[in-house]
């Protein structure tokens, strides 16, 4: 009996530490600086700004800004749940809850307030909202190196 219960406890462990592993790949997806191309809401698409700026960092911190202007901040934690890319947005003005997907240099974010629930699509119904981000990449120096 004792043997078969460390195996159970060792299988969770296990599944504990690949599904650990399987949200830090999805935080992977997400780190970076990310540039607003567009928000959509259930009615309308409006276009977003070059200065409107989502920092994701691989601790999961994230900031919200608008040019050097910090709109929101908090921890972001990613998973994926059958075939769905789950993100959860714990902010300083609430928790926002979603569903995203990565196509290559474009980030899209479907959410709604907790409150809400989680969407089920990238389509956004009702209160929902979708965000499409793209990712800023590094400006190459002028700057000659030795």
């Amino acid at each position: 009996m004792i043997c078969s219960s460390a195996a159970v406890i060792i299988a969770l462990i296990s599944a504990s530490a690949n599904s650990a592993r399987a949200d830090a790949t999805r935080l992977d997806q997400l780190t970076g600086e990310w540039a607003l191309v567009s928000t959509q809401d259930a009615k309308k698409t409006d276009r977003g700004h070059d200065d409107c700026r989502l920092s994701i960092q691989a601790s999961g911190e994230i900031t919200l800004r608008i040019g050097e202007l910090t709109t929101n901040s908090g921890k972001i934690a990613a998973r994926r749940v059958d075939e769905t890319n789950q993100v959860d947005f714990h902010l300083k003005t609430g928790v926002v809850l979603g569903i995203f997907e990565r196509r290559g240099d474009t980030l899209i974010i479907c959410c709604d307030r907790e409150v809400n629930g989680r969407p089920t699509t990238l389509h956004p119904q009702r209160t929902q909202w979708r965000e499409t981000w793209r990712l800023v990449k590094p400006r190459p120096s002028s700057c000659v190196q030795p």
